[in-house]
């Protein structure tokens, strides 16, 4: 198909059923990126198309785009009764397109699921961190707690220890990520060409920068962090000044 040839297009009227046809050139081609529709789809003037229809020069279906797109999740939402009347119904996107919601749920389930998996990972990193600078220091401890330090005390330290390892840790991702950011956001990331669940990305795609990115998460980090300290601690707050300094001298 190109440009300036003839296409009929058939379809059925609203109140008979009865097939309409009617021959068109076609004016111009478009691309959505998304191969189902781009097969299916073919954009005509809204009169020829309402006369064919048979629906004397009304139309069908009106897209609404609110404000908050979030308010279009919502299923009991009062604006949906209050425009479904006089033969009307106003349905969201959830509903007209369930499969849709579906892997929007989904996408944001596997965000959760890789977020727990970082989690653990970085759980396991703190740990091995913190143990490995408790042996380095062992006889440091024994001498702290001969001298009279309580297992508390000395816990805590191992506690504010990965407090302070997380807050630098924190600072030098957020500070590389705006940096990263700022750049992408002016450059962009090229996937064009490659396709994801049967769309084809045709445009670069710029990073969203969230509020939630800088603050929630960050500040769920280093209580998550100072969670896993407490690990350490305990190991460190049961060593006995006999022992931490013998294991300390060899």
């Amino acid at each position: 198909m190109e440009v300036g040839d003839r296409l009929v297009i058939t379809v059925a009227q609203q109140n008979t059923g009865e097939m309409s046809q009617e021959m068109m050139r076609v004016k111009g081609i478009f691309k959505l990126g998304m191969r189902e529709m781009d097969r299916s789809i073919a954009l005509i003037p809204i009169k020829r198309a309402s006369a064919m229809l048979g629906l004397n020069n009304g139309i069908h279906e009106i897209a609404v785009n609110l404000k908050k797109h979030k308010n279009s999740w919502i299923n009991d939402n009062p604006l949906w009764e209050k425009y479904s009347k006089n033969g009307n119904l106003f349905r969201n996107w959830v509903k007209l397109l369930p499969e849709m919601e579906a892997m929007v749920s989904m996408s944001g389930f596997s965000k959760y699921i890789i977020g727990i998996v970082l989690f653990l990972l970085v759980a396991g990193i703190i740990i091995n961190t913190l143990f490995m600078s408790i042996y380095e220091r062992m006889f440091e401890f024994g001498v702290m707690r001969a001298i009279g330090v309580k297992p508390l005390k000395l816990g805590s330290l191992i506690v504010l220890e990965s407090g302070v390892l997380a807050i630098f840790a924190t600072f030098f991702g957020v500070v590389t990520s705006l940096i990263l950011n700022g750049i992408l956001l002016k450059t962009g990331i090229d996937y064009t060409g490659t396709e994801f669940v049967s769309v084809s990305i045709t445009e670069l795609i710029y990073p969203v920068i969230s509020v939630q990115q800088y603050t929630v998460f960050p500040l769920a980090l280093i209580i998550f962090t100072m969670i896993t300290g407490f690990y350490p601690a305990i190991h460190a707050a049961r060593i006995t000044p006999a022992n931490a300094m013998k294991k300390g001298t060899k």
